[in-house]
């Protein structure tokens, strides 16, 4: 047996591990990040956001944040795994810089994905926001999205012409908050954090590129 070999491959599953749950803190910390903008601006939200569509009103907000988050945590993050993959051994310079190029080969969910077009963008491009954005790739559901809108407006007119402070106020109370929280919370499991997913969501693209690079490295030191 080939001590240096072994020792060469216990210390890129090391890294491999290290890498892993680097990724899983730089993720579930913009989630939580996230989490907290939705909650921040949750007050603003209308009856028609809570009831018909609190996706809308979230999906954007959620994305916002974790593209920002994530992308600035992962260059770091695979900076320094890469030359620590170095170190392992000179010969891994190839799949250090290949580690490198994936970070712009990640695609990140838009929110065209929500609406069932695949769109998607990468970590550091431009992104569309906003409420028109969501709007416009939602064109299948205009109709009942303007129709639940209205309703909305009429509804806040009946309730005794509620005040803002009284509307947020019987929102939080009866609980139609939480649907809001609750959809923040499934966008970042599904189209975020989850290993699997049509489109993969990040942390499958990620996963598949450090499993991709270890399993090579590995195979290096047989």
């Amino acid at each position: 047996m080939d001590i240096e070999k072994l020792l060469r491959r216990q210390a890129v599953m090391h890294w491999r591990d290290e890498l892993l749950l680097g990724i899983w803190r730089v993720v579930n910390k913009a989630g939580i990040e996230a989490k907290r903008s939705v909650e921040d601006h949750i007050s603003e939200a209308g009856l028609a956001d809570t009831l018909w569509d609190p996706a809308n009103f979230t999906r954007d907000r959620i994305d916002g944040i974790m593209r920002v988050a994530t992308s600035g945590g992962l260059e770091g993050l695979f900076t320094g795994a890469a030359e620590e993959l170095r170190a392992i051994d000179e010969e891994y310079g190839n799949l250090a810089d290949a580690l490198l190029a994936s970070l712009h080969s990640l695609r990140l969910p838009a929110i065209e994905e929500a609406a069932g077009t695949n769109s998607s963008e990468t970590v550091f491009a431009a992104a569309p926001t906003g409420r028109l954005a969501g709007a416009m790739a939602a064109i299948s559901r205009q109709d009942l999205v303007k129709s639940a809108r209205e309703w909305g407006s009429w509804a806040l007119e009946k309730v005794g012409e509620a005040s803002d402070a009284a509307s947020r106020k019987l929102q939080s109370g009866t609980g139609l908050h939480d649907r809001l929280r609750h959809s923040a919370q499934a966008r970042i499991d599904t189209a975020w954090m989850a290993p699997v997913g049509d489109p993969t969501p990040l942390m499958g693209q990620l996963i598949s590129v450090v499993e991709t690079v270890g399993s090579e490295a590995r195979s290096m030191a047989r």
